[in-house]
């Protein structure tokens, strides 16, 4: 959590799903932090990620789970991925990263 912190600091650190979405696929992203548990549908529009309810997540082209997606694809490019308790991403909707530059 300290190198979170640190991150923050020094401007290295992404909040916004689609900006960390974007990092990931250029292979700037160096750490994931998922709060444990957290969980997201979505869909791709036109390279954005627009998340969609649960009632819509059989629906065609929807992502099962885009926080997953994400850990995967970061881990693709030798990223790696910590998962924090339920809570202490509060201010950060649960989910951040450090970037490599």
């Amino acid at each position: 959590k300290s190198e979170l912190l640190k991150a923050v600091t020094h401007n290295k650190f992404l909040s916004d799903t689609n900006e960390i979405w974007k990092a990931i696929k250029q292979g700037r992203i160096q750490t994931l932090f998922v709060e444990k548990g957290l969980f997201q549908p979505a869909v791709l529009e036109n390279g954005k990620i627009r998340y969609v309810s649960v009632a819509e997540r059989n629906d065609k082209d929807v992502i099962d789970d885009i926080y997953d997606e994400m850990i995967e694809m970061n881990m693709d490019f030798g990223g790696d991925v910590v998962f924090l308790p339920k809570g202490e991403l509060a201010k950060f909707n649960g989910f951040g990263a450090i970037t490599r530059y």
